[in-house]
């Protein structure tokens, strides 16, 4: 006896009735949870670029007015380049040749960071784009 719709090798007979033996549900089921895993990922690592690049813009600012605000009282330029790398964080760097005060004391940076992520950092020559730098300038206060 044939049931409509009901092929032999996914349906099965339960109390007197034939029924789905459920291999489609559990394929689509498969199929959606891969999918959104791989979303997932992807999302975690578009994120990840996003935020630190709003971080290293924040850890410039930060170490610029640092640098500045020390330069301004001390007159010490590797004070200042001390207080900015401190103000800036452990996370970030700021390579020497870039941080530069003026004659009127303004001082200007520009501080790196590399993004952590989960699967854009195994791509070949990843880390030229990985690394996300901002530029800042700040006068004393």
């Amino acid at each position: 006896m044939t049931v409509p719709g009901c092929h032999r090798h996914r349906c099965r007979r339960q109390a007197g009735r034939w029924t789905d033996a459920g291999e489609i549900v559990t394929g689509w089921l498969t199929r959606l949870t891969i999918t959104l895993a791989v979303l997932g990922v992807l999302a975690y690592d578009g994120i990840a670029y996003g935020v630190s690049a709003i971080d290293i813009r924040d850890a410039a600012a930060d170490g610029a007015r640092a640098a500045a605000d020390d330069f301004a009282i001390f007159r010490d330029v590797e004070r200042a380049y001390e207080s900015a790398t401190a103000a800036a964080g452990e996370e970030s760097t700021i390579p020497p040749e870039t941080f530069t005060i003026d004659n009127a004391g303004t001082v200007s940076l520009v501080a790196r960071r590399s993004v952590d992520t989960l699967v854009l950092r195994f791509l070949p020559r990843s880390g030229e784009w990985l690394t996300v730098e901002a530029t800042a300038a700040a006068a004393a206060r």
